[in-house]
């Protein structure tokens, strides 16, 4: 959220095919996941950066342009 974008939850449970569809539809910058779904997500990700929680946390912390304001979306969630 800090460089303005938005956060799409996966369900790390919801069959493969679901998450492939939301992953496809949100069409995301990256996947950030935590070290116990690395393989799932880098089957998913294709040319989609993965990274984990750990190595966005080494990330720089400079401020990004910001791009958003109070009417845009913070959070996208699917649900069956």
């Amino acid at each position: 959220l800090k460089s303005g974008g938005i956060v799409v939850v996966l369900d790390p449970v919801a069959p493969p095919e679901v998450t492939a569809l939301a992953v496809a539809d949100a069409a995301p910058a990256v996947i950030v996941i935590d070290e116990a779904n690395r393989s799932a997500a880098a089957s998913l990700a294709g040319s989609i950066p993965v990274l984990s929680f750990e190595e966005t946390a080494e990330a720089s912390t400079d401020r990004p342009p910001r791009g958003t304001g109070p009417g845009s979306p913070a959070m996208l969630a699917y649900s069956s």
